[in-house]
């Protein structure tokens, strides 16, 4: 499994139906919103580094979305024992 935390930057008056839009794209679910900023905090879940890529790709293109970027990323997989090996990776601004 591959989860990012990203954050969402839309218009401050756009923020309500932009996080709509954010929440519904597959594998995404909104945690936080900043009416102020115009950010939104969201979570994507995947089972493949690709369907990520994908995910960040779609949430870039929404209607509304200023800027979407990744600022956290851990991947979750089963090792030869059974148990999960972690990874993470932070990208710090």
């Amino acid at each position: 499994m591959h989860f990012s935390g990203i954050i969402v930057t839309a218009r401050p008056q756009e923020l309500a139906d932009t996080s709509h839009r954010v929440d519904a794209v597959p594998g995404v679910e909104v945690h936080y919103l900043d009416p102020e900023g115009g950010r939104i905090v969201a979570v994507l879940e995947t089972e493949t580094l690709e369907e990520q890529q994908e995910g960040l790709r779609r949430l870039q293109e929404l209607p509304g979305v200023l800027a979407a970027a990744l600022v956290e990323h851990r991947s979750e997989e089963l090792g030869a024992t059974g148990t999960e090996n972690e990874q993470e990776n932070r990208f710090d601004e």
